[in-house]
Parts: structure tokens; C-alpha cells; sequence
């Protein structure tokens, strides 16, 4: 978020183009009336060329940030500034191969944040 007294959602959890796009479209769609909040995307991933293209883009360029770094560890938390966002979104990959894996995974990362809130 850039300065103190915006306001900010962080999206975490499995993480692509796709699914963020999806995500991203959905939230500053002009019934919702998100155009002046800030997404943090919170991922231990480097962003791929895609990723990258679509941050780029004018509709997201100084409304999306993008953060290396984990939902599970506190300084990366204190970086995306969880404690003031106004919601944390934890993404899922439905297309897990493991959907159990993938169910603990966000289950984990739920519990790290409400620990840390």
C-alpha cells in the first residue's frame, strides 16, 4: 500500500495469472466500487513473464503490488501490512493435484495470519 491511509486487500495462496486476472477483474469491477483500494499480492513465487505483462497494465499498475514472500512467515505478514487490510483473500488451486495437500496448505496459511492478527 502506498502510504499509510490507503486502504488494501493482500491476496495470498496458490497464485497465477489466471486466477489473479480472475480475481483482479472481479474486484475493480465498477459495481464494487474498489477503484481507489490497493491489492497486495503476496507469493514466494517470482512473477512470470504473464504475470508481469498483466501487472503492467494500466487497469493494475499503481492500484496491484506484488510482494515475494510467504503467508506463513510474520515479517513477510508485516509487509503487506495484514494487520490493517481491510480482508485477506487466500487463493486455492482447484485444479490441485492433491486437493488434501492443497486444503492443508491454505488451512496453514489461515491459521499463520489469524496468529499474527
Amino acid at each position: 500500500p502506498r502510504g499509510k491511509l490507503s486502504k488494501h486487500v493482500v491476496i495470498c495462496g496458490s497464485i497465477n495469472s489466471k486466477n489473479l486476472r480472475d480475481f483482479l477483474t472481479e474486484f475493480f469491477h465498477e459495481d464494487h466500487e474498489n477503484e481507489e483500494m490497493n491489492v497486495v499480492v503476496l507469493t514466494a513465487e517470482e512473477p512470470h513473464l504473464d504475470m508481469l505483462l498483466m501487472l503492467r497494465e494500466p487497469i493494475y499498475e499503481f492500484n496491484v503490488i506484488y510482494l515475494e514472500g510467504s503467508a506463513l512467515v510474520p515479517k513477510d505478514l508485516i509487509r503487506a501490512r495484514v494487520d490493517s487490510a481491510e480482508a485477506v483473500f487466500i487463493m486455492a488451486d482447484k485444479f490441485a493435484a492433491v486437493p488434501d495437500e492443497e486444503d492443508s496448505k491454505i488451512m496453514l496459511q489461515n491459521l499463520c495470519i489469524r496468529k499474527f492478527l
